[in-house]
């Protein structure tokens, strides 16, 4: 008996101790990305992402770059470290030439400490789970200090005639997360860089501000409309950071709400400083935040540059 009891408890000993190892290692991935992803600025005005591809040489997005007025950029590091990075290498995209979107940036002073991402030469299968990492501009933020994940699924993988092959993913990519990696969840290898968003981020940026400012006329309200949409983006449920509280917060008013049995919201909104009635504002904002999730939802897919073109353009 005693045996047999001592022949299980190392199995179970050894069982329990693989869960945190695992867990370590995809811990382990996760910073490696972080810690190879760096910010583009050019005079002051951050430009987007890029991350290390070699001991030296970063990899962004060309149109990136090519809204610096210089053939220099600032790179600015995880851990706030700033150098600066010559363009060695672009390859436009536009209607008049179809190009990868690819820069190649080389470090002048590299720092110490960096992480180069192992990359695939082969673009995702459809299905593939993939996130990306970047210094992702939310819609009212004045600046960029920090960096943020997103994931999806590749959707397809052909998209327009670049020279690069382009794949798309049904995620959202938020502006200047442009040039940041694209990578295989289950293998943590670079299979694409952030290119563009198919539908326009800027479009539901102004469908938001003109609704909003007039709902602002309509309850003759001063507030300004900067930083409503997507402050409480919360990535643990990406696509879905519009929420009625930022509304009601950022507009001054005052609200309480419950969820009665039967799953019904219930608002109470402070009326008193606001000359309509308590259904009329519910329906104005209710119509809002219906109109602005939906468009949110309809932008279209996250476009990637990738494939093998990847390892050939920074020979």
């Amino acid at each position: 008996m005693r045996l047999a009891e001592y022949r299980k408890w190392p199995m179970c000993w050894s069982l329990t101790y693989i869960m945190p190892v695992y867990n370590l290692f995809v811990m382990s991935v996760e910073n490696k990305i972080r810690d190879a992803t760096c910010r583009v600025d050019s005079r002051g005005s951050q430009l987007g992402s890029a991350f290390w591809v070699d001991s030296n040489l970063l990899l962004t997005a060309a149109h990136v770059v090519e809204a610096s007025p210089d053939e220099t950029v600032s790179i600015r590091t995880v851990d706030g470290e700033s150098f600066q990075a010559d363009i060695v290498k672009k390859d436009v995209n536009t209607d008049q030439n179809s190009g990868s979107d690819l820069a190649l940036l080389e470090a002048d002073v590299p720092p110490e400490d960096y992480e180069v991402l192992p990359m695939n030469t082969e673009i995702p299968s459809i299905g593939t789970e993939v996130l990306w990492s970047g210094y992702a501009r939310l819609v009212g933020e004045p600046k960029i200090d920090r960096q943020r994940f997103g994931w999806g699924r590749v959707a397809s993988t052909e998209y327009g005639e670049g020279e690069g092959s382009f794949f798309e993913v049904d995620g959202l990519f938020n502006p200047s997360h442009s040039g940041g990696p694209v990578i295989d969840n289950a293998s943590g290898n670079v299979v694409g860089v952030v290119s563009a968003s198919a539908g326009g981020f800027g479009d539901v940026e102004q469908k938001w501000t003109e609704q909003i400012t007039q709902l602002q006329e309509l309850f003759k309200l001063q507030s300004s409309s900067d930083g409503m949409l997507f402050r409480t983006y919360e990535y643990e449920d990406p696509g879905r950071g519009i929420q009625a509280k930022t509304v009601f917060q950022s507009m001054g008013l005052n609200v309480d709400s419950d969820v009665d049995d039967d799953g019904n919201i219930h608002l109470q909104i402070n009326t008193e400083e606001i000359p309509l009635a308590a259904g009329k504002i519910q329906a104005e904002l209710a119509k809002l935040l219906l109109d602005t999730s939906q468009a949110t939802f309809q932008m279209g897919v996250g476009i990637a540059s990738g494939g093998s073109f990847l390892k050939e353009f920074i020979r």
